[in-house]
């Protein structure tokens, strides 16, 4: 991971090999947790980033592709990725795992025994509620990564849907044409009003 982060911050994008044989049938939200043990990380003490040993949640990130390598192997590509805005315990009294049930807490250990792991939807539902009781400033980037994964598809029908279309086609060639960040557009909802302009839906 300490190898990695400073090119992250750029692509937003990581690539990862899952081990043979894991089950990842039930997908879940397909979001995806890097988790770094703060006893083998380089980490800049002075911005206090780990009081404490143990693990800690870094980056989360949307699986956006399942990828087959060869006959048996496979990985993940996770775009985009976002640095949490400070590590999240995992261990201790305080860490997300205490908050959860005996059962979903031996499902993220297990998730965690290896390089790459995988939690059904029923222990991300959990982990979920524990995450925003205890961290609820990742409210916003989860709500911005799930309408990543799951984005608005507009009906040519709906005069509404056509207007917000041709404002969004006019947004994303204005941040090519200046080199604004193109994911800075990449989730949105439809707005309460059908009236609203096309931004006002722009999820930050």
């Amino acid at each position: 991971m300490a190898e990695n982060e400073s090119d992250w911050l750029l692509t937003e994008r990581f690539t990862k090999g899952l081990p043979t044989g894991l089950d990842t049938s039930d997908t879940g939200t397909r979001l995806a947790f890097l988790v770094c043990d703060n006893r083998t990380h380089p980490t800049n003490n002075s911005r206090g980033e780990f009081s404490e040993h143990g693990r800690f949640i870094t980056w989360v990130g949307s699986v956006q592709r399942f990828n087959t390598v060869g006959p048996v192997d496979s990985s993940i590509t996770i775009e985009p990725m976002r640095r949490c805005p400070r590590p999240v315990p995992l261990d201790g009294p305080d860490g997300i795992l205490a908050a959860l049930s005996p059962t979903h807490r031996a499902h993220v250990e297990q998730a965690l025994s290896g390089s790459a792991g995988h939690c059904g939807m029923t222990t991300w539902q959990a982990l979920q509620e524990a995450l925003l009781r205890s961290h609820p400033e990742l409210a916003r980037y989860i709500e911005w990564l799930l309408a990543n994964l799951d984005p608005v598809r507009f009906d040519v029908e709906d005069a509404a849907d056509r207007a917000w279309q041709e404002q969004r086609d006019a947004a994303q060639s204005l941040t090519r044409v200046t080199d604004f960040p193109h994911s800075a557009l990449s989730a949105w909802g439809r707005p309460a009003s059908r009236d609203a302009p096309y931004p006002a839906g722009l999820i930050p």
